[in-house]
């Protein structure tokens, strides 16, 4: 809650939010920040690991409006499955970690409180899928590709955004450096049960 995206949108265009962090140390680092900067007056932290099972709950106990402006979904693994299980909002914009190292396969490795190093996480195929269903449509992602933005498809098509397609993301050099060898990935297949069939984009 110190850095990138959120932080940017409280410490310089002021906007008020919530924090969710399984890890205290680090909301009360972000408190701490927060207060000495006098950033604090709308923000609320909270401290709870997320699960497909509580997310809506906690959304609903925290959050000051279910009109939500940005959600920045960033826990390293359960990122789709926590995605997957929110009904009780429909941010405008959403912001997702996906395992850009899967590079074009279709892959969810299963929901899991312990990750092995290479095997977590959704590919960004995947996540895309994911947010077309549920009425979302690719715009952007960082240059590693390992963040991808999402806006709501009633707002894309009003403000007439561009859609930012997977081939293109793919085109990049520098995403396409990220990607896991083939090697790895023939690992990975092999050794865990995945939620989709591996196909490749």
């Amino acid at each position: 809650c110190i850095n990138s995206n959120c932080a940017n949108l409280v410490f310089n265009l002021n906007w008020s939010g919530v924090f969710i962090d399984a890890n205290q140390h680090l909301l009360n680092i972000g408190k701490r920040n927060y207060n000495f900067f006098k950033k604090n007056k709308d923000l609320k932290f909270v401290n709870s690991m997320l699960y497909p099972h509580n997310i809506n709950q906690i959304i609903k106990a925290n959050a000051t409006t279910l009109d939500i402006d940005f959600m920045n979904i960033d826990i390293d693994g359960n990122d789709y499955a926590i995605w997957e299980a929110i009904e009780i909002v429909n941010p405008k914009v959403v912001l997702i970690e996906n395992k850009i190292e899967y590079g074009k396969f279709d892959i969810v490795v299963p929901v899991s409180e312990q990750f092995l190093p290479n095997q977590w996480g959704a590919s960004i195929v995947s996540v895309t899928n994911l947010a077309n269903q549920k009425g979302y449509t690719l715009i952007a992602t960082n240059k590693q590709g390992f963040n991808a933005f999402y806006v709501r498809n009633d707002l894309f098509i009003k403000h007439n955004f561009k859609e930012l397609l997977l081939a293109q993301v793919f085109a990049s050099a520098q995403i396409n450096s990220c990607f896991y060898g083939n090697t790895i990935m023939q690992h990975l297949l092999a050794q865990i049960k995945l939620i989709k069939k591996p196909q490749t984009f």
